[in-house]
């Protein structure tokens, strides 16, 4: 959270020490990318499997009554559905970056509450997929097609089961590979391709480099 306010005030926002955000954003998505990798670390798919129930149940929770808290409440003020659809979603989210560090600091990460917390944010991550993909269709003009809407988020959801099938699949057979070399250095420059290029595709996917 310092981070964040220290960024305002030296945005264009502040003091304008950075005048054009454009000119940090990969950096400050390498950054990302890095602390949620570390993060990462803490827990497997295997672990997040474990806890279905409550990473999806309670995940699906969290984010479908957020969302039609918030987008009920815009239809009730006159927003257009399309309108209220979006305000909803986006409310709905959390900063998985945000809330994973300060879990971690405080040593919660790997509490029963620490852990429920980041499975919820790891189901967030998942809906900004279809949700970015819906943008389209939400924007267009006419009516809402309900068929345009389905099929927007079977592409997305088969997208994120690709990616994931990827590095179960890929990934542990390439650090096999790298180990047996025995140079820590070829270790470190592996584990940071494997990271990097992990949230590179996911961006060439349509997903965010954090959720890569």
């Amino acid at each position: 959270v310092g981070l964040l306010g220290t960024g305002v005030l030296a945005g264009p926002s502040g003091f304008r020490i950075i005048a054009d955000p454009a000119a940090v954003q990969d950096l400050a998505e390498v950054g990302v990318v890095l602390l949620l990798f570390s993060i990462g670390l803490e827990m497997s798919l295997t672990d997040l499997f474990r806890m279905a129930r409550l990473v999806f149940a309670g995940g699906a929770l969290q984010v479908g009554a957020t969302a039609l808290a918030v987008g009920g409440s815009a239809l009730e003020l006159g927003w257009a559905l399309p309108t209220a659809i979006v305000l909803g979603g986006v409310v709905a989210l959390s900063s998985t970056a945000v809330v994973t560090k300060l879990l971690s600091d405080s040593g919660q990460l790997e509490s029963p509450q620490g852990r429920a917390a980041f499975g919820i944010l790891i189901f967030q991550d998942l809906c900004v997929l279809p949700m970015t993909a819906l943008l389209p269709v939400l924007g267009a003009r006419g009516d809402l097609d309900a068929f345009a809407v389905l099929r927007t988020l079977a592409t997305a959801v088969g997208l994120v089961a690709v990616l994931v099938v990827m590095v179960r699949n890929i990934v542990p057979r390439l650090l096999e590979a790298i180990v047996r070399t025995r140079s820590s250095e070829l270790f470190v420059l592996g584990t940071l391709l494997i990271s990097l290029g992990t949230a590179w595709v996911g961006s060439l996917l349509g997903l965010s480099t954090a959720l890569g």
